[in-house]
């Protein structure tokens, strides 16, 4: 009989700790990359002016394009997938075509670059992505460093945040850029019908306890 009293509570303990962690949500997991090739913008009180040269330090946007030195503001330009991992492998295979829409990450508004929030900023089949805030900038004379909040809405997935590290470079009269987003899924507080239920289960358990006692 003490055995069954111990096994019993053991099982008790078992679904305490398997209460206290918290559900996730059908959320995707994985990471991805993105190239493409853009052109530096500088932009002051509103007023952008394409960047020529080799200094990025004064860079506050960026252009997305196809062709080195074509300028299309406020126009998205082409990026490609590559190093497609976890979850993202089946949605978003290497080789995929979307789209990047320009963007400010200093200064004012102005120019067609607009400052995130940006709702689609990335554009793939089954997959766009938000881009929420900065969370790091650097420029210097030859790189572009940036860290990014971002948000995914994948098609078969819960919306997902994540992270984007973006880093442009410059090589003579070539602007390139990479960037590699990674998905980070965050535990959900249960519903409170599952806490109902698991409330209800533990006052069985604790009955059935009870009187295993008042029957040894």
């Amino acid at each position: 009989m003490f055995r069954r009293v111990i096994t019993t509570g053991a099982l008790a303990a078992a679904l305490v700790g398997g209460q206290a962690i918290a559900a996730y949500a059908d959320q995707i997991t994985g990471s991805f990359g993105v190239t493409g090739i853009y052109n530096p913008y500088s932009c002051t009180g509103g007023v952008c002016t394409q960047i020529v040269g080799n200094n990025l330090s004064t860079a506050t946007a960026i252009d997305v394009t196809n062709i080195a030195g074509t300028t299309t503001p406020a126009v998205a330009g082409p990026v490609t997938v590559g190093d497609s991992q976890g979850q993202f492998l089946a949605v978003l295979p290497n080789g995929t075509v979307g789209t990047m829409s320009d963007f400010s990450f200093s200064g004012p508004d102005g120019g067609g670059f607009p400052l995130p929030p940006l709702t689609g900023w990335e554009i793939f089949p089954n997959v766009t992505v938000d881009l929420t805030n900065f969370t790091f900038v650097s420029t210097t004379p030859n790189f572009i460093t940036l860290s990014a909040n971002v948000l995914f809405h994948v098609v078969g997935f819960d919306n997902t945040p994540g992270t984007v590290n973006f880093t442009a470079t410059v090589n003579g009269a070539s602007f390139t850029f990479a960037a590699a987003e990674s998905a980070t899924p965050v535990p959900t507080i249960p519903e409170p019908s599952s806490m109902m239920l698991f409330g209800t289960g533990l006052f069985g358990l604790g009955s059935a306890i009870r009187r295993r006692f008042l029957n040894v």
